[in-house]
């Protein structure tokens, strides 16, 4: 199965952004406050380096039990196919691997149908559901 590139890391209770975070919501419910919080740890999230990521990807779960927008179920539901999707993406490899481009091609347009959208580059195939912008190893 695909795995996103960075895991979620369990934030240190003394997380700078996760105090600030906290004080905005123990503030009266200062959302705007909040809000900026959450987008300093989605700017974590698109670092370059893992351990930032694990960082920023612990730290929007953590702060998503008090907003309750459920985040880490949203993302572990895009990054798995279920049987049937699955079994249609592993066709298409074959299908590639062989040569039998039409077959691919087939496969590719019934995925897509389905909302998954295939993509081949030089790192291999990789897929995004429609419409999230998120591509996902194959």
């Amino acid at each position: 199965e695909a795995t996103r590139t960075a895991t979620a890391a369990a934030p240190a209770p003394d997380d700078p952004i996760r105090v600030a975070f906290s004080g905005a919501i123990g503030d009266d419910l200062n959302t705007p406050r909040a809000v900026a919080q959450t987008e300093a740890a989605l700017k974590l999230v698109n670092s370059t380096d893992a351990a930032t990521q694990a960082r920023g990807l612990g730290l929007v779960f953590d702060m998503d039990r008090v907003l309750g927008l459920g985040l880490e179920a949203a993302v572990r539901s895009d990054d798995t196919l279920d049987g049937a999707d699955r079994a249609l993406l592993d066709e298409r490899t074959a299908a590639r691997a062989a040569g039998d481009y039409a077959r691919s091609d087939e496969l590719r347009i019934a995925l897509e149908a389905r909302g998954i959208k295939v993509k081949d580059g030089k790192e291999g195939t990789r897929w995004e559901r429609v419409g999230t912008g998120r591509e996902i190893g194959a």
